[in-house]
C-alpha cells in the first residue's frame, strides 16, 4: 500500500508540475512529499514545488539544493530552480555548475547557460556538445516566455546568421521547432477557493 501511495504522490506531483498548475493549496500539499523516503517522490516534489509555488518556493528550493541527497534529488533540485526566473535562482545554478555535486553539474550548467551564456563563457566553462541542442531549445523557450515572439525571433535569426555550416544551422532550426511546438502543455491556473 505504501508503494502505491508513493507512486500516486509522484505521479500527481509530476502532472501538476508538467501542467504548470499554480495554486497555494497545491503547493502546501506538495511540501510533505519533500521528506518522503522514496527518492523518486522527493525528486517529483521538488519540481512540483517550483511549478505550483512559483517564486514562493524559491527560499525552500535554495535550501533543498544544498541539502538534497542522492543524484536523483540533486538533479531534481536543479530542474526546479531552472523553472524560477529570479536572480537568486540563477546565482545558485551558477554555483552548482561550477562546484556542485557531480550528478547535477551538467544540468546546472545547461540551465545557467540558457539564461546567461556570456557569464558561462567568462567563467571558462563550455557546454558539452551533446547538450547544445537542449541548451538552444531552453534559450528560445526562455526568450519566448520572457520577451515574447518578436525578440525571440530576432534571437533565432541572429543564431542562424552566426551559424557556420549546415549541421549547426540544422541544430538551431531543430531547437527553434522544439521551442515553438504546439504540443507543449499550457500553464493551468487553479483557484484556491473551495
Amino acid at each position: 500500500a505504501t508503494l502505491r501511495v508513493q507512486c500516486g504522490a509522484e505521479l500527481g506531483a509530476r502532472m501538476a508540475g508538467a501542467a504548470g498548475a499554480q495554486a497555494k493549496s497545491l503547493f502546501y500539499r506538495v511540501i510533505p512529499l519533500v521528506k518522503d523516503p522514496a527518492p523518486a517522490v522527493r525528486a517529483a516534489a521538488y519540481e512540483a514545488m517550483a511549478a505550483t509555488g512559483g517564486e514562493r518556493a524559491l527560499a525552500d528550493l535554495l535550501l533543498l539544493s544544498r541539502k538534497a541527497k542522492g543524484p536523483q534529488a540533486q538533479v531534481a533540485a536543479v530542474r526546479a530552480l531552472a523553472r524560477l526566473p529570479s536572480a537568486e535562482a540563477t546565482a545558485r545554478l551558477a554555483q552548482l555548475a561550477k562546484r556542485g555535486p557531480a550528478a547535477c553539474r551538467g544540468e546546472a550548467l545547461r540551465a545557467w547557460a540558457s539564461r546567461d551564456p556570456e557569464a558561462v563563457r567568462a567563467a571558462g566553462l563550455r557546454v558539452p556538445e551533446a547538450m547544445r541542442g537542449a541548451l538552444l531549445t531552453a534559450r528560445f523557450e526562455a526568450a519566448l516566455r520572457r520577451d515574447g515572439a518578436a525578440p525571440a525571433v530576432r534571437l533565432f535569426q541572429q543564431a542562424v546568421e552566426a551559424a557556420r555550416g549546415p549541421t549547426i544551422t540544422a541544430r538551431i532550426v531543430g531547437a527553434w521547432l522544439a521551442a515553438t511546438a504546439e504540443t507543449r502543455p499550457r500553464p493551468v491556473q487553479i483557484s484556491a477557493a473551495r
